[in-house]
């Protein structure tokens, strides 16, 4: 699932990356105002909506619960502030590094080249606010670096 907006030229922005098991809506969940972004199933999904008063009577319920929202709110704003500060960077490879450095982290082996970037290069130019051409340009330059390895057309950080 991908959360996007548009500019109005129409190109599209990532603001993230949704995988399995992880809330979409949460971030709305405390506020009255609405959600500013689109939602978009990038593989088949099987969605479950649950009325914001079911999900608060759950978690009175349940007050155990109250740490894995605040867990999640804060990995969400964690993320949300690493890739603002991205974005005040000049260099499209720090702005690439920043993401995979992210997503590295939340990764089982930290070992080098042991995460494979499961992100086309079109997602990681809308993630970064960079042209697909910029990204292609500097991913093979970080590999020419040995930041990365490119293997069938697949990025390994």
């Amino acid at each position: 699932m991908k959360l996007n907006n548009y500019n109005e030229g129409g190109k599209e922005f990532i603001q993230t990356i949704f995988s399995r098991g992880q809330s979409v809506g949460l971030s709305s969940l405390f506020t009255e105002k609405t959600y500013p972004l689109n939602a978009v199933a990038v593989e088949e999904s099987e969605i479950i909506r649950l009325p914001k008063v079911q999900y608060l009577q759950f978690l009175k319920q349940h007050p155990e619960h109250y740490f894995t929202v605040i867990q999640c709110l804060s990995e969400h704003m964690h993320y949300k502030f690493l890739m603002m500060q991205s974005m005040a960077f000049q260099k499209p490879a720090q702005k690439l590094l920043t993401l995979m450095n992210y997503l590295k982290q939340h990764h089982h082996d930290q070992t080098q080249y042991a995460l494979r970037i499961l992100l086309t290069r079109q997602q990681l130019a809308s993630l970064t606010g960079l042209s697909v051409e910029t990204v292609i340009r500097v991913i093979k330059g970080m590999e020419r670096e040995g930041i990365l390895k490119i293997q069938n057309r697949k990025i390994f950080y």
